[in-house]
């Protein structure tokens, strides 16, 4: 086999030699730990941008984390998958233990869902349970139907709303 670079592991993935990609990660440690184009992501979070749920499923299979966060802005796998639409990669990382990470705005994955106008990922969020409520920003006016009628996302936020309605519903059910 040649010499195994980074820039061949990312070649092989992008037109989709999954097999050759995954051999490859698993030759070293070094590849598996491997953090490089885009803004120091993992490989399942490579994956999951690209919605790439073969490959997503593999390196799940081999031990990478759903909740792994990139170097950058400590997003996880998730959000990449929302902020492209990809709704299979979406069920297979909640599936395997994904966490509706909103820690912070560029980390939500209804954020960055609604960021492309994908109104379906933002949908199966809700249904995950996400926390529409959190709040950002030194006046913490920020959130997710905020970032939605900001965009001009109206059918997402209209989606919002209506979530959010339920959420508080039950809260109040729950007292």
């Amino acid at each position: 086999m040649e010499k195994v670079t980074v820039k061949k592991i990312y070649r092989a993935i992008r037109e989709q030699q999954f097999d050759d990609a995954l051999a490859m990660i698993q030759s070293s440690e070094k590849y598996l730990h491997s953090r490089g184009y885009l803004g120091g992501d993992d490989w399942l979070q490579f994956a999951a941008y690209h919605g790439y749920d073969e490959l997503v499923e593999k390196l799940l299979a081999i031990g990478f984390d759903p909740k792994a966060r990139s170097e950058l802005v400590g997003k996880q796998a998730l959000a990449f998958a929302a902020s492209q639409g990809h709704l299979s990669t979406m069920r297979r990382l909640l599936d395997a233990g994904a966490e509706l990470d909103v820690s912070e705005s560029v980390r939500n994955p209804v954020i960055t869902a609604t960021t492309n106008g994908h109104i379906d990922a933002v949908k199966l969020l809700i249904d995950a349970g996400i926390d529409l409520f959190v709040a950002y920003g030194e006046d913490k006016s920020g959130t997710a139907l905020v970032h939605a009628l900001e965009r001009g996302e109206n059918e997402i936020a209209n989606l919002i709303v209506n979530a959010m309605a339920k959420q508080s519903r039950r809260t109040v059910e729950e007292l």
